[in-house]
């Protein structure tokens, strides 16, 4: 707590494998301490890798559960609202960018991404820039040494789509199928496999 009071903290959250069961919700709720199990910060953070940045004013719900088991439900439901919104499918946008002719370093606006996947799709509504900028933004988290990377309204690709495919591949090929939700893989297909982009 004086970690909290010294920093004026608004929340404090504390992250254990598990829990001993017995007086740890009363502590918790006397102290305002929001205990996470490492399972649920692992799906957390993989619903931002795979979907993009989180509206923190949305965590707020979780700072007032004192329990591990309040916690988890307070998490399954929150990736139950963020996974049912449309998502841009890493074959479409890979796709897009192999048809706009990847040539990195060079950049690509994003507002150009989305025009493209739309017309891919035979869409007029989705996906808007910003759906394009969500998956952009989890890639950079979940790739590692900057595959893909944003500045402002310009995306920048450090290999080529295929490479791009493999890279995501192998990340998501990692990642436990319990924490895996509505995650779509890349197919193995080539790019000019991927329905809509002849």
């Amino acid at each position: 707590m004086r970690h909290r009071e010294d920093e004026k903290a608004e929340f404090t959250l504390v992250v254990a494998g598990e829990y001993e069961s017995g007086g740890l919700e009363k502590e918790c709720a006397k102290q305002k301490v929001t205990p996470m199990r490492a399972k649920d910060l692992a799906k957390l953070l993989l619903i931002v890798a795979t979907h993009g940045p989180v509206d923190l004013s949305k965590f707020q719900g979780l700072f007032k559960q004192y329990s591990p088991d309040a916690v988890t439900t307070w998490v399954d439901e929150f990736i139950k609202k963020a996974i049912s919104r449309r998502v841009l499918g890493y074959d479409t946008l890979l796709a897009v960018i192999d048809k706009l002719g990847y040539a990195g370093p060079d950049a690509i606006t994003v507002s150009v991404i989305a025009h493209e996947a739309r017309a891919l799709l035979g869409d007029d509504e989705f996906p808007k820039t910003r759906d394009v900028n969500a998956v952009l933004r989890g890639l950079e988290v979940l790739l590692p040494n900057n595959l893909v990377r944003l500045d402002g309204e310009h995306a920048y690709f450090g290999v080529a789509p295929h490479k791009l495919r493999e890279a995501i591949r192998v990340q998501l090929q990692a990642v436990p199928e319990e924490y895996k939700g509505n995650i779509e893989e890349p197919s193995e297909e080539s790019l000019t496999d991927v329905p809509g982009s002849e």
